[in-house]
C-alpha cells in the first residue's frame, strides 16, 4: 500500500545513488548546510570517532567548503576524552564545533557547551529537527 513515508541515514558518511520512494534523510547533507551557514568562514572544530578517520574527514569538509580542525574521540567511551578532545579544538579558535559520527548525542553537546559558547553541532538531533518539521 505505501512503505515508508521517510526514511532516515543513521550514519553521517556519504551515500550515493540511493532512490528512494519516499523522502530520505541525510544527516551529512544537513550538517553540511547548517555549518555553511553558521561558520560563514571561520575555522570548524570537527570530531570524528577514531583516528584512522581524521585525514578522510578533513578532506569531505574542506570539500565541502569549511575549514577543518580535526579531532577525535570516541562517543562510546569516557566523557573526559571527548571534553578533553573538544578542549583542544577550542585551543585552537575554533567558531563551532561538528559531532561528526550519529553515535554522538545531546548529553555529549551539553558536556561541551560547559566549556563554551561556540555552536555544538549533533547529527542525530539535527536530522530529528528536520524530520518534525515534516510531519
Amino acid at each position: 500500500m505505501g512503505g515508508a513515508k521517510i526514511i532516515i541515514l543513521l550514519c553521517t558518511g556519504e551515500f550515493e545513488g540511493l532512490s528512494p520512494k519516499g523522502r530520505i534523510v541525510e544527516p551529512l547533507k544537513i550538517l553540511y548546510s547548517v555549518a555553511a551557514t553558521i561558520t560563514m568562514g571561520k575555522k570548524v572544530g570537527i570530531l570524528v570517532p577514531i583516528p584512522e578517520q581524521l585525514e578522510i574527514m578533513a578532506k569531505k569538509w574542506r570539500t565541502a567548503g569549511l575549514n577543518p580542525i580535526m579531532g577525535w574521540a570516541s562517543p562510546y567511551e569516557e566523557e573526559e576524552a571527548v571534553l578533553e578532545a573538544a578542549g583542544k579544538l577550542l585551543e585552537q579558535g575554533v567558531g563551532a564545533i561538528i559531532l561528526d559520527c550519529i553515535s554522538f548525542t545531546e548529553k555529549t553537546k551539553t558536556l561541551i557547551r560547559r566549556l563554551t559558547d561556540v555552536p555544538v553541532l549533533v547529527p542525530s538531533t539535527l536530522a530529528a529537527a528536520v524530520i518534525r518539521e515534516l510531519f
